[in-house]
């Protein structure tokens, strides 16, 4: 049976030090570019490792060859919203583009490993990214229902998204955080070791103050 573990520390702490100790073989998935590299010197000489491309088929790899794997996972730079001066002000568009996809990527190559009874611990890092493109996924699937619906009354796409009432976040209500408890339960039914890296969030709180109530991080 394997063990759940999540791994919280401040940037630089040796989180993904830490997780790469775990049981090999092990399926490294960089979800953040740069740590794999600032962590894997101390492992090189050590384990055999491969380094997938972001187009690599994680099904095609020979798991007895290799003590350690790891594969980018790349969201789409938002390049619209680092353009569209107009005037003195920026235009920001609301539209997500290609997180929904590499969330579904993710999925598939996890199941795929899960499945593949030599792999003994899998390790997104860091799971803060990863709940950012569940989340921000869904919400690239909400826009898209608009814009279908959009284009069902014979607007155009730009006129949806220029739409006031386009969405542009999720409500907690709408927050699929089922989508995450499901891949952790996917990869404990398989007996593998999940691990998670994290990274602290600052808590508020309000307090009074000679200048009236503020808020503060705790």
């Amino acid at each position: 049976m394997g063990i759940i573990t999540s791994i919280w520390g401040e940037e630089g702490s040796g989180k993904s030090t830490l997780g790469l100790s775990f049981p090999k073989p092990l399926f490294h998935q960089e979800l953040e570019l740069g740590g794999f590299d600032r962590a894997i010197w101390r492992f090189e000489k050590e384990f055999r490792i491969l380094r997938l491309k972001a187009e690599d088929e994680v099904g095609t790899v020979e798991w007895s060859k290799w003590d350690i794997v790891t594969k980018p996972y790349i969201v789409p730079v938002q390049l619209e919203k680092l353009q569209g001066l107009q005037g003195i002000s920026i235009k920001l568009p609301k539209k997500v583009i290609g997180v929904k996809e590499v969330w579904q990527q993710y999925i598939v190559d996890t199941v795929t490993v899960c499945q593949a009874k030599l792999v003994k611990s899998i390790f997104p890092d860091s799971a803060t990214q990863l709940w950012w493109i569940a989340h921000t996924g869904f919400l690239q699937e909400k826009q898209e229902m608009q814009i279908a619906q959009g284009k069902a009354r014979g607007l155009t796409e730009d006129k949806v998204v220029n739409d006031s009432s386009f969405r542009e976040r999720l409500t907690p209500m709408e927050f699929p955080n089922n989508r995450m408890n499901d891949l952790i339960y996917t990869a404990k039914s398989f007996g593998q070791n999940f691990l998670m890296t994290h990274y602290p969030k600052d808590v508020y709180a309000n307090r009074v103050t000679d200048k009236g109530v503020e808020s503060y991080a705790t």
